[in-house]
């Protein structure tokens, strides 16, 4: 207490020993305040990117707990598995095939895009990367606190 109160009289005051005792005090490592969490496979460089991207959103928001890992592991495999296959198709052409006989269908790669596109819509939906979805979350969470607070109705029932 006594450094912080120096180091203020210092600093109000000036002069040259203001920053020597300012940086006595001030902290120079400041750890976070929740724990990042952690893939559970090893990511690739682009994977990884993504991951740390949305954990960081996610925790910044307070909407971050330690057993997303897997799900958000999934979303970042997913959607570095559709930028890969984005990459590969190189016009509308590519998203069909003909058979033989003269029936076009859709090609193996957009029935890849199709379900990696489902997998990363419901996997960011678990997580809450929509504003819809996080209002959900954040309206789900606030009614939680608020059913903790609130005495149980049949308490004021009894009392007659």
């Amino acid at each position: 207490m006594k450094d912080k109160k120096s180091a203020l009289d210092a600093l109000r005051k000036g002069g040259p020993k203001a920053k020597e005792v300012t940086k006595k005090v001030t902290p120079t490592n400041q750890q976070p305040t929740t724990q990042i969490v952690k893939p559970q496979v090893k990511l690739a460089a682009r994977e990884k990117q993504y991951f740390d991207a949305v954990a960081t959103f996610l925790d910044g928001r307070g909407l971050l707990e330690m057993v997303d890992s897997l799900t958000l592991t999934m979303l970042a495999k997913n959607v570095c598995i559709l930028r890969q296959l984005y990459e590969q198709m190189n016009g509308p052409e590519d998203y069909f095939q003909t058979n033989p006989n003269g029936v076009k269908h859709a090609s193996a790669e957009a029935n890849l895009i199709k379900q990696t596109e489902d997998q990363i819509l419901k996997l960011s939906t678990k997580l809450g990367l929509s504003p819809q979805d996080r209002a959900k979350m954040l309206g789900s969470i606030a009614a939680a606190e608020a059913v903790k607070d609130k005495k149980n109705e049949s308490d004021e029932l009894s009392k007659y």
